[in-house]
């Protein structure tokens, strides 16, 4: 969850625009590591920012939406691990003019 570069992995996201173009920008993993986007109608076009990350627990994204809606949200991902499963849930601190999806 800490590096972009492994986001397509498991975002629902990228599965619905495979074709769409991905930059990255600052650190590889961890604060200040930037993923910016340009895809088809479905995903449109914006970039988020890991403003904070303790690996294996939490991660807080900023999200800067351009296309087809500009706009600014939070995303928090939480992680809670046990010896049996692993899971994740996501929070948004601000209402988003996209469908979130769950896989």
């Amino acid at each position: 969850m800490n590096d972009f570069h492994k986001w397509d992995a498991w975002s629902p996201w990228a599965k619905l625009d495979p074709d769409a173009k991905t930059t990255f920008e600052g650190p590889s993993a961890g604060e200040g590591a930037v993923f910016a986007w340009a895809g088809n109608r479905e995903i449109g076009e914006g970039r988020m920012t890991l403003t904070q990350s303790r690996p294996a627990e939490l991660i807080q994204i900023k999200l800067d939406f351009v296309q087809p809606m500009a706009g600014t949200s939070t995303a928090e991902l939480i992680s809670l691990l046990s010896l049996s499963m692993i899971s994740a849930g996501v929070a948004f601190g601000a209402p988003t003019p996209y469908q979130l999806l769950a896989s």
